[in-house]
This record gives structure tokens, C-alpha cells and sequence, in this order.
């Protein structure tokens, strides 16, 4: 799958715990309604829908996106128990972040990073804010694996 050429902002219900579902459902261009038939049918102890972080990964993967990242050794050659510190360029690379819930003490919320604005799913707040916005506590960078039959092509008579 292909990053749409351009991203909308998906809003979870007022209330909802369906922040992590509204993100998948931007990741992959569509609306909340198709990320919510396609996910398990999680329910809180409060019976409100929400989705785990593996239940996000396996729905995009299904799509053609995987979490990662590109490690570059600048400096010597990479050891066995050499400890490894990252540094990730986030613009032009779109991401999953994760905040304190305003809401739900004890719990992450779900934004997307679309490499340029964070498109928060919360209905209180505008659809894009500056990533100076929020205290971000985890990032997973996303990669789009490219299907189309040309690109598969290529890459196999490299």
C-alpha cells in the first residue's frame, strides 16, 4: 500500500476509547467505520470499544504497512554487544504516537504523525496541531511497502 496523497483527520466518537482504531483508519486512508469492521471487538470493563497496540499493528500489516525503521551505522563497524542509540527524522515519516490520556488516568492515547502535522483523533481538539503540542511518551515509525507490480519488479531483479 501507497501513502494516500493526502490525509484526512478520522475523529473517534465523543467519549469513545476508539482513539487507536481512528488512528489505523488514517494510516490506511479510511474511514473510522471500515478500521472498526476489520479489528477485534475489544470492549473496556465500561464496554466502550478501544484497540490494542498489537491489534493496530496486525490490521495495518494487513494493509501493506509495518512498523520500523532505517538504522544507519555512521561511525565503525556495528558489534555484537554494542548498545545502539536512535535518532529518527520525523519529517516525511509518518508515524503512530502515543500521549497521557486526558481522559482515561492510567491509559495512552493514539495520534497519528503524518510526517508533517499530528492529526489527533480526540473530538475536543483541532484535526492538526504542531507536535510541540503534546508530551509524546512513544513513537512507532511506519513503513508503507510498496505493492505496486512494477516497484515488486524492481526490487526482485536487484
Amino acid at each position: 500500500m501507497l501513502p494516500p496523497k493526502k490525509w484526512k483527520t478520522v475523529k473517534q466518537p465523543v467519549g469513545s476509547r476508539c482513539c487507536g482504531i481512528a488512528v489505523a483508519a488514517m494510516v490506511v486512508g479510511k474511514g473510522l467505520r471500515y478500521a472498526m469492521n476489520r479489528m477485534p471487538d475489544r470492549r473496556h470493563r465500561d464496554g466502550q470499544r478501544w484497540a490494542r497496540t498489537r491489534d493496530i499493528l496486525s490490521f495495518l500489516g494487513s494493509h501493506g504497512i509495518v512498523m520500523g525503521m532505517w538504522v544507519e551505522i555512521t561511525s565503525g563497524e556495528l558489534q555484537p554487544d554494542q548498545q545502539l542509540s536512535f535518532s529518527v527524522q520525523m519529517s516525511d515519516r509518518p508515524a503512530i504516537l502515543s500521549i497521557r490520556s486526558r481522559i482515561f488516568p492510567g491509559y495512552y492515547h493514539y495520534l497519528f504523525w503524518d510526517g508533517s502535522i499530528v492529526r489527533d483523533p480526540s473530538p475536543s481538539v483541532a484535526e492538526e496541531l504542531p507536535l510541540e503540542a503534546y508530551n509524546v511518551l512513544e513513537v512507532i515509525p511506519l513503513i508503507y511497502l510498496d505493492e505496486r507490480p512494477q516497484a515488486r519488479k524492481k526490487e526482485i531483479m536487484r
